[in-house]
This record gives structure tokens, sequence and C-alpha cells, in this order.
């Protein structure tokens, strides 16, 4: 009976896995990174509430500031934009629970609401105005201000782990 129960329980757990971040970064091969020292920000699509456009900020600013690029406020080398929203929908996940009156296991459906919240970041060259560097990353928003801002910045970092491309 065990062995069953342990059967179950893996094919379960593949439907009742946690959304992970969904994360794709893509660069212009043909462009050298190195060139590039300054940066300012260009209108996108900031995130609806503006403490949360300011962590953003500061990510970047905190990623770009490591690979030696300085902010300016105008004439720079490279022109950054972000693009913040975030989507509500539905999630439904099979849960498993054990009855050991009738050492049985009974699946039931679980659907929640979640909020997932998307983030581009898109480099452009400022003299062609193409878009050189993107990263977009899209995870479920957490409710509590330390954790978004936590979630923010990781996912921040991971975006920009190989920058600038080589």
């Amino acid at each position: 009976m065990n062995g069953r129960r342990t059967l179950l329980c893996s094919i379960v757990a593949l439907f009742v896995l946690p959304v992970l971040a969904e994360q794709h970064v893509e660069h212009d091969s043909s462009i050298d990174f190195g060139k590039y020292r300054t940066y300012a920000y260009r209108k996108g699509t900031p995130a609806a509430r503006p403490e949360v456009q300011q962590w953003i900020e500061a990510a970047i600013d905190h990623e770009l500031a490591a690979d030696g690029l300085k902010r300016i406020d105008g004439g720079a080398d490279l022109y950054v934009k972000t693009y913040a929203y975030a989507e509500t929908g539905i999630a439904q996940g099979l849960t498993f629970a054990y009855d050991p009156a009738w050492d049985v296991g009974v699946v039931m459906l679980d659907t929640r609401g979640i909020t997932t919240g998307t983030l581009i970041i898109d480099l452009q060259d400022a003299e062609s105005g193409a878009t050189v560097w993107r990263g977009q990353a899209s995870k479920a928003i957490a409710a509590d201000t330390n954790k978004a801002k936590k979630k923010i910045d990781g996912l921040t970092r991971k975006m920009f782990k190989d920058y600038p491309p080589r």
C-alpha cells in the first residue's frame, strides 16, 4: 500500500508544482556592448504603483552600475525602457489528502485567484533607437511588500546575469 501511495503522490505532484518564474533574455549579437558607458531612462509602461516602479529602476541601476554603466539625465549611449503590468487569473491544481480510516487517497481540485506580474526591460541604442537587449520575466506577485521588492531584485539580477552578452 505504501508504494501505491508514493506513486499517487508523485503523479499528483506533477500537477501541483508551484508556478516558477518564466524568464527570457535576448540581445543583438552584432552589437559591441563594450561601447556603452552611460544610460538614461525613457518612458515605457511604468508599474501601476509608483513605489514599485522605483524598486524596478533601483534594481536596474544596481545591475548596470555593477557592469560599469553610469546613469545620466540626457545624452546617454543607451536608453532603458521598462514595461510593467499585472494580470489576474485563476490557478488550478490538484491536492492530495490521505484518509487513514479507509486507507485511501483522495484527490481534490483546488482553484484560487493568482496575480502574475510581468516586467520587460528594453535597452535601446541611443543613436539608432534599436532595441539591442531585452529581458522579460513573469512571476506570481507577492502581497507582502518586502517579498515583492525581493522578487523584483532577484528577477532583475537573473535577467542581467550575463550582461553584457559575450
